[in-house]
């Protein structure tokens, strides 16, 4: 079983660990918007871990890699945000071999050249936003669960309902997507 979460604002934003963390992983400064977007998904993940009965303080959520947790190997997770939301999925690495998430406002264009080079042939058919969302989420997946030493294309990666599949590294797995105006939340996974 995996859990995710989409959060708008922090907990306690004047929490100075929030601080601490990301002083932690950023040397020089960034753009507001990137800073807000790196807390809120943390604050995401952060949620998620309380689901799972872990209170896990701000300045712990330090990733080892993009899929695990310095203080928390036993999940696989995967974080995602825009300026205005952040996103987290974790699960469990026993039951699990990777996870992603991807959030997009579904206000952006994505233009029918892009959908062409993202495209698998049997892919099923959704508008390009949930299309996009899909791919990220899947291709997500398999750069955590390590699963092709060679880049994977967008269109290498075949959505089916509620299914996908990435041929060349013989991984497969599932989706789900929502529509939480105003953004498009899409979430793949491998079982071990």
């Amino acid at each position: 079983m995996f859990i995710h979460r989409l959060v708008k604002t922090l907990t306690n934003p004047e929490d100075p660990e929030w601080r601490t963390l990301s002083a932690n992983c950023f040397k020089d400064p960034v753009h507001p918007d990137r800073l807000a977007g790196f807390l809120l998904s943390r604050e995401a993940l952060r949620l998620c871990l309380e689901a799972r009965g872990v209170l896990a303080s701000p300045k712990s959520l330090t990733l080892r890699s993009f899929d695990e947790l310095d203080h928390y190997p036993a999940f696989t997770l995967s974080l995602t945000h825009t300026a205005a939301c952040g996103a987290a999925i974790i699960a469990d690495r026993q039951t699990h071999r990777a996870v992603g998430i991807d959030v997009e406002h579904d206000e952006r264009v994505v233009k029918e050249t892009i959908r062409e080079r993202i495209a698998h042939p049997a892919d099923v058919s959704l508008p390009n936003i949930e299309l996009w969302c899909l791919k990220e989420a899947v291709f997500k997946v398999l750069m955590n669960a390590r699963a092709s030493d060679l880049p994977v294309e967008f269109s290498s990666i075949q959505i089916g309902p509620q299914h996908w599949i990435h041929a060349q590294s013989g991984s497969e797995g599932f989706w789900e997507l929502d529509r939480l105006r105003p953004y498009v939340v899409a979430r793949a996974w491998e079982k071990t």
